[in-house]
């Protein structure tokens, strides 16, 4: 089965077909790419790249890294839970 398209305003539309040629070549500047290669040396550098991270994502607080919950009773065998809940409540 083929799809077929009919649009309301054929002549809204023309079928144009242009060749893909390259008709423009960009000229090297040899001083342009210099401070383009010192920049992202600058930009590489760690602390530089964290500046930048937090400017552009802002900060992230995980609130695992600073509450970590260490549950007691994680290895214990269950009987070993209820005496201890049972001398708790005495």
């Amino acid at each position: 089965m083929e799809a077929r398209y009919v649009f309301n305003d054929p002549w809204r539309f023309v079928l144009q077909v242009r060749p893909h040629m390259i008709t423009h070549i960009r000229m090297a500047d040899p001083e342009l790419e210099s401070a383009l290669q010192k920049l992202q040396a600058y930009k590489k550098q760690p602390r530089i790249r964290l500046r930048i991270k937090r400017l552009t994502q802002g900060r992230s607080y995980r609130w695992r890294s600073y509450r970590e919950y260490k549950n007691p009773l994680k290895n214990m065998p269950l009987y070993r839970i209820l005496e201890a809940a049972y001398n708790d409540n005495i």
